[in-house]
């Protein structure tokens, strides 16, 4: 009698407690946008259940991105100073309900600069700063409202970037900037737990009543 208690609770166990694991995948794709830009379309990858043995948890979306440009830098003024340059930039990412945005703040100099010689583009009033550029990185998670993000074909992040420079440090100055962009990646994680098959189920319970039977023997 004994044995048969034990037999049976552990078939219960076996039909009623399906083993569940946290997993994830991930999909990762790049983007390089010219700035100020009003939009890019970045498809990823939608999450396929395999038939509803795969459920899903929870989703993040990820954005990592640089945003700078080549700049260069010119003392207009009659007296020498120093010339900063500033860039104040953002990126954003959105996917339905999922929103991210990464924001640069960053400068280059000072750098000494003499006064106007009148002659643009050279000469010790100018300064030649190149790639100036910072990098950010955020993320946003749900954890419900998962219908539009399931399927087997893709879907579309939306990717937005601005930002601007100045120069600081003399009264009167020109600036030059080129090849600002924004570039990076977008990243959708989904977690996920994984469920038995229903014919896994039957093979479980199959189990549980054959150990039924040996234990009552």
């Amino acid at each position: 009698m004994r044995a048969f208690q034990i037999g049976g609770f552990l078939a219960a166990g076996l039909i009623l407690a399906p083993m569940a694991s946290a997993l994830q995948v991930s999909d990762t794709q790049p983007f390089n946008v010219q700035v100020p830009t009003s939009n890019q379309l970045v498809p990823v990858a939608q999450f396929d259940d395999m038939g509803g043995t795969r459920t899903l948890t929870s989703i993040t979306l990820e954005l990592n991105s640089t945003i700078g440009a080549n700049t260069t830098g010119e003392n207009d003024s009659n007296t020498s100073g120093s010339l900063t340059m500033n860039l104040s930039g953002n990126a954003t990412a959105d996917l339905f309900a999922l929103s991210t945005a990464s924001i640069v703040n960053t400068s280059a100099g000072p750098v000494s600069v003499a006064a106007t010689d009148g002659i643009t583009g050279s000469g010790p009033d100018f300064h030649n700063f190149g790639a100036v550029s910072g990098n950010d990185f955020d993320s946003d998670t749900i954890v419900s409202g998962f219908a539009s993000f399931i399927g087997l074909g893709t879907i579309d992040v939306s990717v937005d970037a601005n930002g601007g420079f100045n120069i600081s440090g003399v009264s009167n100055s020109t600036l030059q900037v080129s090849n600002f962009n924004a570039s990076g990646t977008v990243t959708v994680i989904y977690e996920y737990t994984q469920v038995p098959e229903p014919s896994a189920l039957s093979l479980l319970a199959l189990g549980g009543l054959a150990m039924l039977r040996r234990r009552r023997r």
